[in-house]
Order: structure tokens, then sequence, then C-alpha cells
């Protein structure tokens, strides 16, 4: 505490309030005080209690006892027709579904109607159509049609000298086609390989093979009904090919061979199903679909193994295998040039080796069914 000395004597200074205090102060006396209501005070209200009598002489009755007792006769359901036919209901069947008053005859009531599931013919049919649609989806469906596109295109656009040199070589209408279809056994070896051969392999890599096989197809008609895919597609390109090759021989001959351009159609679908099957059943034994390996085998391996024992050992019905049916089709066109192993060598030793056509189609048909069969069993063995 200070202290002020005033005429020799310390005493207190007056004390001062702090402003802060005192303008608190002057707003709290300037609010206006809030109104007070009294309200008036309710009285209690006293409740008599209720006096229960219980008669300790009888014992307590059930809530069972209190229900109403159901009576003896049941209640019988209401008889809705739901046909104009009514049959007499039957007192030996009371307490049936003949109570429920329902009456219909056999073919109202589907009773002589049998469920029965699809036929194998219509399953392996459902699998080739699911397998087109995912052809479809694809790219190489479209690239095989582009080939074939492409003939008309290149005749059309190849210079005036080279296409009247050419002319000149072919003389008939049939050599003229052969000659524009000379890529004919390089493309099917390809083509068949890339589609047929791949096809399994990638069922079973991309693991839909295990959503399809689990439903009520059998392994059987899963095989069959892919391969129907892939040889259709393929036939159907290379007729196409094949048709504006005959289009463009149409533009420039009046004359045509109607048994040559037959004999040819017969050794283009035989050859496409023996390189589509064995392309198949090489997809059967392996766990990643290749072009290459069935590629190789029926465009090198196959043909050189033959050529080499029918020149050595001069065996003439090795010419008659069906890897030599793309030569085939051209030869019975009429044309030398062919872009193919034995096309090269026949070039240079010259001569013709397809004389028997019968035995040509019954090996090559014989061909394709033993390597679908073999395809099928390795199929149904193979682990899942």
């Amino acid at each position: 505490m200070s202290l002020d000395r005033v005429g020799g004597r310390y005493s207190d200074p007056a004390p001062q309030e702090e402003p802060k205090k005192k303008r608190r102060q002057e707003e709290q006396a300037e609010r206006p005080k809030p109104r007070t209501v009294e309200l008036p005070k309710k009285e209690p209200v006293t409740e008599e209690p209720k006096r229960v009598s219980i008669d300790t002489s009888q014992p307590p009755k059930r809530m069972a006892e209190e229900q109403p007792e159901p009576s003896e006769e049941p209640k019988r359901a209401r008889k809705i027709p739901l046909s104009k036919k009514e049959d007499k209901i039957d007192e030996e069947r009371l307490g049936t579904w003949a109570d429920t008053g329902y009456h219909a005859s056999d073919a109202e009531a589907h009773r002589d109607v049998r469920y029965k599931g699809a036929s194998p013919v219509g399953r392996i049919l459902g699998v080739f159509m699911a397998q087109m649609k995912l052809f479809a989806k694809g790219k190489w469906m479209f690239i095989m049609m582009f080939a074939a596109a492409l003939i008309p295109v290149v005749m059309v656009l190849m210079p005036s000298d080279i296409l009247d040199m050419l002319m000149s070589q072919c003389g008939i209408s049939t050599k003229y086609i052969g000659m524009i279809l000379c890529f004919m056994p390089l493309m099917i070896s390809f083509f068949t390989a890339v589609l047929c051969g791949t096809q399994l392999p990638n069922e079973f890599k991309d693991r839909t093979a295990y959503m399809s096989i689990p439903l009520p197809v059998s392994r059987t008609e899963f095989y069959i009904g892919k391969y129907l895919a892939g040889f259709v597609l393929c036939l159907g390109v290379f007729l196409m090919a094949f048709g504006f090759a005959v289009l463009m021989g149409m533009m420039e001959y009046d004359e045509f061979f109607s048994d040559m351009i037959a004999r040819a159609l017969v050794y283009t679908v035989v050859a496409i199903f023996a390189y589509s099957a064995t392309a198949y059943c090489i997809g059967t034994f392996m766990r990643r679909g290749s072009a290459l390996v069935p590629l190789m085998l029926m465009f090198i391996i196959l043909p050189a193994v033959f050529l080499y024992l029918g020149l050595k050992f001069e065996i003439d019905w090795v010419f008659n295998m069906p890897c030599f049916l793309p030569d085939a089709i051209l030869a019975s066109l009429g044309s030398p040039m062919t872009l193919s192993l034995l096309g090269m060598f026949s070039l240079v030793g010259g001569g013709s080796y397809f004389d028997d056509m019968g035995l040509m189609v019954l090996i090559g048909v014989a061909w394709g069914v033993l390597f679908l069969v073999i395809g099928a069993l390795k199929m149904n063995r193979r682990e899942m």
C-alpha cells in the first residue's frame, strides 16, 4: 500500500474505480429487468385406490379356458373354379389339394408336358454361335476378309503391260484364275493355324472354358462346336477369295471350264478341312496358343518330308497327302505358279503330280477325321 504524506502524516489515498468496471455496472443498470409471471400452483389430485376382491376358494382360470371353444365341424375352403369344367370331389380325398377347389384338366395343369433339355445338336449349335460371336468381336475375321478383298483391288491397280504379259502366259481363263490365287497354299496354312490352332489354348489361358464346361454341355460337344466355328469361318473367307478370282477372270475372258472350277472347289473344301483339323488337334496338346507350330508343320515340314520320300524312293502316292491339297487346287486350274515347296520344285523339275482326284479327296477327309478324333480324346482326358 502506497502512502502519501500530508501535513507530516501518512494517509490512504482516495479509492479510484477502474473505467471498465464502472462502464460494465452502468450497462447492467440500463438493461431492462426480466418480467416475471407467477403461475397458479396446481393442487395434487389424490385418487382413491381400487379395491380388488380375490376369491381364494377357487383356483384361477387359465387363458385357454377364456377363449371360445372351436366348433366341431371344420370349415371348408371356398371353392374357386379355374375353368368351366367341374369335377366331382371324391369324399376319400378330403383333406388334400382337392379341398382347395382347384379344378383343371391335364393340359391346363401341364401334367402331360415333359420338359427336356436341348439335344446334342442344339448344344453344339449353341457353342458354335457363341464362338462365332467371339470371332465377330476379334480382329482376325476382318483381317482375313480384307486379304480376300485385296484380290480385285490388286488386279485393277496392276499396270497394263504386266497384266497383258500375264494374260499372254495364261491363255485360258482357269489358268488366269489360278495365277491370281498363287498365294493359296500359304494363306490356307496361315489362317487355319491362327483361327483353329489357338482356340482351345486361349480358352484355358483366359479361363473362359471353365465357365462353359460346368454347363449341360459335354466336352465333346464343346470341342465340336468350337471347331465348326473356325472351319466355317475359314471356308467362307477362302470361298470369297475364290469368287473374287473368278469374277476377275470373267472380266477378261468369255469362256470358262466348269469341270475344272468344280474340281478346284472340291479341293479347296477338303484342304481347309484337313488343315483346320490338324491345327485344332495340335492346339489341344498345347497350354498356350501358338500358330507357328501348325504353320511350320503343314507348310514346310510335312511337304519337305513327303517330297523327299517321293523323289528318293519313287513313291508316287505320297503326293496325294493333304499337305499338297493347296497345290492341287492350282494345278486343277492349270496354273504352274504356286507359292509352296512343291510349286517351286515343279517349276524346276516340271511334271504333274496330281492324277487321282478321288484318292486325294479320300485321304484328305480321312486325315481330318483322324486328327479330330485324336483331339477329342485328348480334350476328354485333359486336366482342368
